[in-house]
């Protein structure tokens, strides 16, 4: 597997955190003031170490090979438990391999039989037998194909550690456990890190999965680091630069295929934002006549998408016209303001059933001209149109006089 260099991947980028992140540091972390202190390098920035994230990445890709539950040819092993695709037993004073599938032995080979024929068969018998995992990841059988660099924090990046308190629960209690209080450091949102892993002689499927898990990552389905239950660990991946290098590559000492302007194509990043979308503008009117007031009103509303109630009405006309009770006491203006809109207005207003109102349309003196029709109107369609508007102007009138004789009477009684 590794006697020949075929092809070697080089993946740089910038790991984004989109939550805190904490990575224990351990009691033997220079004293900090904290109960739990974060790794930090030398120079007293944090840093990620190649081993965390390798973990969190083969964790991520197991359970979900076992969730395929046989479904697929894929599958994973537990290496660190009896269900381990290869374990080495001692039985009658002899190392033997066991190969481990569904629970059963499917091999099982003296180590020192193996050793004695040569190497290689030990080696083809070991990788043969190991899950897709383990031949990626490695295993105490098998070494692996990725190497992964430790992630340190960029200086322009990171501002300073934050102290977040934490508190143990009694399970029985369902209560605050004495003395259970405890702090712990958090690497704060939007601290940015440099990534660089190296593939060895990958396989197509091989790199199916490692992009499989990068993206587990991006999308929250994976979290790094501990207290993820409690909120933090989410990261995000954005890759600068991916290289394949081969054999030729490394001896005429060429750059190798570089795969920067794909980066998209191959590792589709989450969908950007979407624009807000452009409201038309509403222009305010540089008068005080009421009904150029409502309708602003009312236009606003609608552009809004909000209700076009009274309330909402007369919320506008209060904050940007100052028109509210007092004003249109003082205008001679009803002062309720369904009386003002249901009174003051009403060919131009429309009362809906949800009790909010809708502009009719707009007054003939600001209507486009119409083309006139040449066919004469008939006598009969003139005198009906006559009626109407008389009736209109008529209803308008009484109305009037009806709000001007409230006035009066009220201007008496307060005399």
């Amino acid at each position: 597997m590794f006697d020949k260099l075929k092809s070697r991947y080089i993946f740089k980028g910038t790991l984004v955190l989109a939550s805190g992140l904490h990575i224990g540091g351990g009691r033997l972390s220079p004293v900090t003031g904290s109960d739990s202190p974060v790794m930090k390098d030398f120079d007293g920035l944090p840093f990620i170490p190649g081993s965390s994230f390798k973990g969190v990445l083969r964790s991520a890709l197991e359970s979900l090979l076992r969730g395929l539950d046989g479904y697929s040819s894929l599958r994973s092993c537990d290496v660190v438990s009896e269900a381990a695709c290869i374990r080495l037993e001692k039985k009658y004073n002899e190392e033997v391999i066991e190969c481990w599938q569904d629970d059963s032995i499917i091999a099982s080979e003296k180590k020192k039989t193996l050793l004695d024929k040569n190497n290689r068969q030990y080696e083809t018998f070991i990788f043969n037998h190991s899950c897709p995992i383990c031949r990626l990841f490695g295993s105490p059988f098998l070494g692996s194909k990725l190497f992964f660099k430790d992630l340190r924090a960029r200086a322009d990046t990171f501002s300073r550690i934050e102290i977040r308190d934490f508190v143990a629960i009694e399970r029985d209690t369902e209560t605050a456990k004495h003395q259970g209080k405890f702090d712990a450091e958090v690497v704060p949102v939007g601290t940015e890190f440099d990534i660089e892993i190296v593939a060895e002689n990958p396989e197509d499927y091989e790199l199916g999965l490692l992009f499989t898990g990068f993206d587990m990552l991006n999308n929250g389905e994976a979290m790094l680091g501990g207290l993820t239950s409690r909120g933090l660990g989410r990261v995000e991946i954005r890759w600068n630069e991916i290289v394949k290098k081969d054999c030729d590559s490394f001896l005429q000492g060429t750059p190798g295929t570089i795969y920067k302007e794909k980066i998209e194509e191959a590792l589709p990043s989450a969908e950007p934002e979407p624009k807000a979308e452009e409201r038309p503008e509403v222009k305010k009117p540089d008068t005080d006549v009421p009904l150029e007031m409502v309708r602003y009103a009312i236009s606003k509303l609608e552009r809004d998408g909000e209700k076009t109630d009274g309330t909402a009405i007369g919320k506008i006309l209060a904050t940007e016209f100052k028109l509210n009770k007092a004003a249109r006491f003082q205008k001679k203006l009803p002062e309720k303001l369904a009386d003002f809109l249901n009174t003051f207005i009403p060919e131009h207003l429309e009362m809906q059933s949800d009790g909010q109102y809708k502009l009719f349309t707009p007054p003939k003196e600001l209507d486009p001209p119409q083309e006139k029709d040449a066919s004469p109107v008939p006598e009969e369609k003139q005198e009906e149109a006559f009626l109407i508007e008389e009736l209109r102007v008529e209803k308008k009138a009484l109305l009037l006089e009806k709000y001007h004789c409230s006035v009066q009477k009220r201007e008496a009684e307060d005399a």
